[in-house]
């Protein structure tokens, strides 16, 4: 499909590269102008457009009841551009993963992919020198090592993204020193980094990795053996492990559970806002208090204002149970649709998306999106994950 000359598919494989690039060098770029909200508008426009040009009748139910929760929250809320934040994150996220979802779209996204490859190298190289570049910088550590990008979690979700592109370049190459020199930096970060979710899904890749290049390799064993022994002596010392004692030591020191205080207080404010959901009336569980509603909630009860950190407790509060039913529909169909019978594919996709949707958030995280965006089509392009059952 071409609009006006251009490939509107790779016009989007264009940007979503732009998007993490520009947020991986937030730091290098001219302050008070936001490349990454020009880009990101871009992304809607061109997504939607896509969207519906390939409009089916499952994407349309779905996009209706998206639509009607979204309309409730703004009949409800209170502070309206906080709600239209949490809106757009989940409406951007719902129209991209509905381009996941259709086959059609879903293919030439892959077959764009595949056309462009020589350029996401491009950008995928520029970002693997800039963040081994950002080791020797002293403004590139704040709250664990996040390069030159904004935050902790912004540089950990584009890492992610990163991760998956680079296994996808990798994929069908000979294992070499190539290998180690493009994977290395990234491990390096993830175990300098704050955001202690992000193990997960840097462990699905490598295995992921593991299984696409090493498993079929006679030196496998040495390579896996020489992991382990580094992982031993290093990931002890390393940032990202030692924040569960830092987090559990102040949190235990504030009254906190050590449960709690491991989870960064997580456990604590989920039950306050499940509170907030049983306390409410028929109507407000059936069709949820507005995306802005948790913010003052906890505010009240936690002491600070902040949403729940847990995609499925937050949509439940704002949304009600028609949010949640419609949220868990899009996921749902998101694992099952791209994996088809393939059950081996379908675990590879809830390990990538669920965890790091209970344990952090995934729809207010657009960088981490785009990076389940491509795992999904690394995982449609790759046979040898599983057998289909008939």
């Amino acid at each position: 499909m071409k609009s006006r000359g251009i490939n509107i598919y790779s016009a989007l494989i264009w940007l979503l590269l732009f998007y993490m690039t520009s947020n991986m060098t937030t730091a290098l770029l001219p302050q008070g102008f936001s490349l990454n909200r020009v880009i990101g508008v871009g992304i809607v426009i061109v997504s939607f457009y896509i969207l519906f040009k390939n409009m089916s009748r499952t994407i349309l139910s779905l996009l209706l009841i998206c639509i009607v929760v979204c309309t409730i929250s703004f009949c409800v809320c209170v502070d309206i551009s906080l709600n239209l934040e949490h809106v757009i994150y989940l409406v951007t996220t719902s129209c991209l993963f509905y381009l996941l979802i259709t086959d059609v779209t879903r293919e030439k996204l892959l077959q764009s992919l595949q056309r462009n490859i020589g350029f996401a190298k491009k950008i995928l190289y520029l970002n693997l020198f800039l963040i081994t570049l950002g080791f020797a910088l002293p403004q590139c550590y704040s709250y664990g090592y996040v390069g030159f990008a904004q935050g902790s979690h912004q540089f950990l979700s584009c890492l992610m993204f990163i991760y998956v592109l680079t296994v996808y370049v990798l994929k069908d190459t000979p294992v070499g020193i190539r290998d180690a020199l493009m994977i290395a930096p990234i491990l390096i970060s993830v175990s300098m980094g704050a955001a202690r979710t992000y193990l997960i899904p840097t462990l699905v890749i490598s295995l992921m990795y593991y299984k696409l290049k090493l498993q079929a390799v006679k030196i496998k064993y040495l390579i896996l053996l020489l992991a382990i022994i580094i992982g031993v002596l290093y990931l002890p010392d390393s940032y990202i492990i030692q924040r569960f004692s830092i987090a559990t030591s102040q949190g235990v020191y504030s009254g906190q559970s050590e449960a709690a205080a491991m989870s960064s207080g997580r456990f604590e404010i989920w039950a306050i806002d499940i509170r907030a959901f049983a306390d409410g009336s028929i109507w407000t569980q059936l069709f949820g208090r507005g995306f802005d509603y948790l913010y003052n909630y906890n505010k009240i009860n936690y002491g600070v204002s902040i949403w729940a950190h847990n995609d499925f407790i937050h949509i439940l509060v704002s949304g009600g149970l028609l949010g949640l039913f419609y949220y868990i529909s899009l996921l749902i169909k998101l694992i099952t649709r791209p994996a088809k019978k393939n059950r081996v594919k379908k675990m590879w996709l809830v390990a990538f998306i669920i965890p790091v949707a209970i344990f952090n958030g995934m729809y207010t995280y657009q960088q981490y999106v785009f990076s389940v965006m491509f795992f999904v089509l690394l995982i449609s392009e790759t046979e040898n994950l599983g057998v289909e059952r008939t």
